[in-house]
C-alpha cells in the first residue's frame, strides 16, 4: 500500500501557495476598498502615513525595486516548492560579470515557475549561479496597489517598464538577471493543460534591450506550467475570450478563469498539484559589432538575435520535453 502522505506538511504546502495566490489574485482587489474603510477607523492617521510613503516611493519599483531577503528565506518557500514540486535544472554557468535578460516560458496562469524557482531560496537559484542577483519583471499597474506593491517588491519583483530594466542592466554593475515573462497577459489567455503556444511573433523589446546594454539572453522554460489549472475553455468561447481580450486591453491584463483546488475541497483557486521543473538554457551573446552601449540597435540586428533567440528556445524545448511528460509530436508554437 502507498504511504499516505503527511497531513500537516500537506496542509502546510497549500498554506503556502494560498500566500501566494491571494498576494496576486485578492489582494489587489482588498487594497481598492480595506483602505478607505480603515480610514473611518482610529488607525486612520497611520492609512494616510502609508499612502504618504507610497507616494514618495512611488518610483522605487522602476528602480531596482526593494527585495526582502528575510522573506525569500522563509521557510514558507520550501513549502511553496514541494507543493508541486518545483524543480530547477541548469545547463550552462552564467558567469558574474556579465548582466542577463532572462527569457521566461510560458506564462501560465500566474508563472509559479519564475518566482518559485529564480527569487526564492528555496530554489537553489544563488548555489546554481553564484554571484547572480536575479530580479522578476512584472506589469507597472501591479505595484499601484497598497501594501500588495511592498510584498511583489520583497519577493523580488520589479516593473516590467523600459526604463525600470534599463536601469537594472546599467546599475549597480554586474551580476544582474532580469527575467522577463515575454508573452505578457495575452500569453496568459492560452494556458491550459499540454499547450505550447507562445506570444513571440515580433516581441522584439527584450531583445531590443539586451543589444543595447551588451547584456545576454538565457532562454527559460517551465515544463508543467501550463497543466496547473483545468482548461478554462476560453478557447471554444469567444463570448468569453472577447471579454477579456476587451479587459486586457484597457488594464493591461485579463482576470483568468480558475479551474484549481481548495484548500479543503477538491475546486478553488489554488494551482492542481503538478511538478513544474525550469530548465535554463545557454546564454546568447548580444554585443553586436559596432553597436554603441546604450543606443537604440538597428531593427535588423534585432531580427536576428530574435530568430536565434527563438531557434535555441525550440532547442531546449526539444531536447528536454521527453523527460517532462511531454509526447515526441509535442511542439512549440509561436504566435
Amino acid at each position: 500500500m502507498a504511504a499516505m502522505p503527511n497531513a500537516p506538511a500537506t496542509f502546510k504546502q497549500k498554506l503556502a501557495v494560498a500566500h501566494y495566490v491571494f498576494l496576486w489574485l485578492v489582494c489587489p482587489i482588498m487594497s481598492l476598498w480595506v483602505p478607505l474603510y480603515l480610514l473611518t477607523t482610529n488607525i486612520w492617521p497611520l492609512v494616510l502615513a502609508y499612502f504618504g510613503w507610497m507616494f514618495l516611493d512611488y518610483s522605487t519599483p522602476r528602480k531596482g525595486g526593494r527585495s526582502w531577503k528575510w522573506y525569500q528565506r522563509l521557510s514558507l518557500w520550501q513549502h511553496f516548492r514541494d507543493y508541486f514540486p518545483l524543480r530547477m535544472v541548469k545547463t550552462a554557468d552564467l558567469p558574474a560579470d556579465r548582466n542577463y535578460i532572462l527569457g521566461s516560458h510560458p506564462h501560465g496562469v500566474l508563472s509559479f515557475g519564475i518566482f518559485g524557482n529564480c527569487l526564492t531560496a528555496a530554489s537553489g537559484f544563488r548555489e546554481q549561479f553564484p554571484g547572480i542577483q536575479p530580479s522578476v519583471a512584472t506589469l507597472d499597474g501591479q505595484f499601484k496597489f497598497a501594501l500588495r506593491r511592498d510584498f511583489a517588491m520583497g519577493m523580488g519583483g520589479v516593473s516590467a517598464a523600459q526604463e525600470s530594466i534599463s536601469w537594472l542592466l546599467q546599475n549597480p554593475g554586474k551580476g544582474r538577471a532580469v527575467a522577463v515573462v515575454v508573452g505578457g497577459a495575452e500569453e496568459a489567455l492560452e494556458a491550459r493543460p499540454g499547450a505550447t503556444r507562445l506570444r513571440l511573433v515580433k516581441r522584439y523589446g527584450f531583445v531590443r534591450l539586451a543589444i543595447q546594454y551588451h547584456c545576454q539572453l538565457v532562454p527559460v522554460y517551465h515544463f508543467g506550467e501550463n497543466d496547473l489549472y483545468g482548461d478554462n475553455g476560453t478557447e471554444d468561447n469567444t463570448h468569453l475570450r472577447s471579454l477579456q481580450t476587451k479587459i486586457k486591453s484597457v488594464f493591461g491584463f485579463a482576470p483568468p478563469q480558475l479551474r484549481g483546488t481548495g484548500l479543503f475541497t477538491s475546486f478553488g483557486l489554488l494551482p492542481k498539484r503538478r511538478p513544474v521543473t525550469s530548465v535554463f538554457g545557454s546564454p546568447i551573446e548580444c554585443k553586436v559589432h559596432g553597436h554603441e552601449y546604450g543606443t537604440t540597435p538597428d531593427l535588423a540586428d534585432v531580427e536576428r538575435v530574435h530568430a536565434t533567440y527563438c531557434e535555441q528556445l525550440n532547442e531546449l524545448f526539444e531536447t528536454h520535453k521527453l523527460g517532462h511528460g511531454y509526447s515526441e509530436e509535442a511542439k512549440l508554437e509561436f504566435f
